[in-house]
């Protein structure tokens, strides 16, 4: 005994209709964003206006404003934590640094001749700041007045690499200097272009 075969009409007109039951729901259920684990990668997508698919990655859709809700949504690293938590004025300028949030860091260009640890300090930027500091008898913890001489070590042990020291010089830069050690309008260095459009 064969089966008939369903009429070929009737097949096309269940496709269509499951079709355009579908394309409704994307049409007009937009989804909510999620961000990803790892940074840098796309992880989802956010539906505009109901037609226009918009990728999301981790943190750049995020505003400065929103940061202290950023710690309970999404899930930071260790170290995105810490700057977030303690040195929120910094974490723009950190991530547009140093976005793998890695102490160890050094400029992705020219390596530990320019910006190193986590904010990316310059050799004589830091050395001058330590004089600073010093001299104003700011707080900085005693193991962080560690002077850079060349070279750098092979397992970068000096203190710009210590996280809390760098992170401490740099705030207090950005207390004395504002923002202009991590560039401006008008310099070709720097990440101004980035982190500007966070801190609006």
């Amino acid at each position: 005994m064969t089966m008939k075969l369903p009429n070929r009409k009737l097949i096309l007109c269940l496709v269509l209709a499951l079709f355009l039951t579908v394309g409704h729901y994307v049409a007009f259920e937009p989804k909510e964003a999620r961000m990803g684990k790892e940074s840098d990668k796309i992880s989802d997508f956010v539906l505009f206006e109901a037609n226009t698919l918009k990728a999301v990655a981790q943190p750049c859709e995020l505003t400065f404003e929103v940061l202290g809700s950023l710690l309970s949504e999404y899930d930071l690293n260790e170290n995105q934590r810490y700057v977030a938590e303690n040195f929120p004025d910094l974490y723009w300028k950190v991530y547009c640094e140093n976005r793998p949030f890695n102490p160890k860091s050094c400029d992705i260009l020219h390596n530990c001749e320019y910006g190193m640890g986590m904010s990316h300090i310059i050799r004589k930027t830091w050395n001058s700041t330590l004089d600073r500091i010093a001299k104003a008898e700011d707080y900085l913890p005693e193991r962080c007045f560690q002077k850079l001489t060349e070279p750098i070590s092979e397992g970068r042990i000096e203190m710009i690499f210590d996280m809390e020291c760098n992170l401490r010089v740099a705030q207090w830069l950005y207390e004395h200097e504002g923002s202009d050690p991590w560039g401006t309008v008008e310099t070709e260095w720097g990440t101004y272009s980035c982190w500007s459009t966070y801190e609006q």
